[in-house]
């Protein structure tokens, strides 16, 4: 599961900066491309998403490429290989543009405590907000509205060209404060029971069993009822209970 990734060239002018689709003609083989796929259904967070689902139902039924998009053109980078020779080095397309949007989320998802997981759904998620309206003055994306890859024109909002656009990392990550939420590890540790016995716990509705000592959940901030499973010929202890998780890690004993 990945995001695909296209290209924009970014141009800088001296007042303002313009995010453009980069395309080079059929001929040439560069630029953003995108479509509709007739392998792959529609998934449910493109469905979603109003707008994205408008722009994709009317040129197919199957998956929606690309999801954003990132800079893919006149950039360099400096070069140092193993035999010491070092230089400028011109990259373009997704040789870039991926590495790039990769390192951007990396680093808002380690600000997130390692949290966001899949993260799709939460960009068709903020695009749709932000074509509603919801961030006017800190917008998640940056828009990719001026031109074209010869098939689909870019748009303000998702288009078939550049997906969302690019990602602006700050405001992205204060749109996702009040939607995701930092997880914490419960973990219970057993005691007294013979090794290799399966013994589970019920923490919030969810049921998990283990042949090992421990047992664990991820739940973020709270407090959660838990219940320990009955295992013949034993007595746990607690055997029902509240945990509370509070910006740590909480970890339980259970006596047997």
């Amino acid at each position: 599961f990945f995001i695909i990734i296209l290209q924009s060239v970014f141009h800088i002018f001296i007042i303002r900066s313009v995010q453009s689709v980069w395309y080079n003609t059929p001929q040439s083989g560069d630029g953003s491309q995108g479509g509709v796929s007739s392998v792959y259904a529609e998934p449910s967070w493109q469905k979603s998403s109003s707008q994205a689902n408008s722009v994709i139902t009317a040129q197919g039924s199957g998956r929606g490429t690309p999801d954003i998009a990132a800079v893919g053109a006149n950039m360099y980078i400096w070069i140092t290989s193993s035999n010491g020779t070092s230089g400028w080095q011109e990259l373009w397309g997704t040789s870039i543009a991926s590495p790039l949007a990769a390192g951007v989320i990396a680093v808002m998802d380690y600000y997130r405590g390692s949290n966001y997981g899949f993260i799709d759904p939460l960009v068709y998620q903020l695009g749709q907000a932000e074509v509603n309206g919801s961030y006017a003055s800190a917008k998640p994306f940056y828009f990719v509205a001026n031109g074209s890859n010869g098939m689909f024109s870019a748009q303000n909002g998702y288009s078939l060209v550049v997906g969302w656009g690019s990602i602006n990392a700050y405001n992205f990550v204060l749109a996702s404060e009040n939607i995701v939420s930092h997880t914490y590890t419960v973990t219970f540790t057993e005691s007294g029971l013979p090794s290799g016995t399966t013994w589970s716990v019920t923490l919030a509705g969810t049921t998990k069993s283990s042949s090992t000592n421990t047992i664990t959940f991820s739940e973020p901030n709270g407090s959660y009822s838990f219940s320990v499973g009955s295992v013949s010929g034993y007595t746990a202890s607690p055997s029902s209970g509240t945990v509370t998780v509070n910006g740590a890690n909480v970890n339980q004993a259970i006596t047997f």
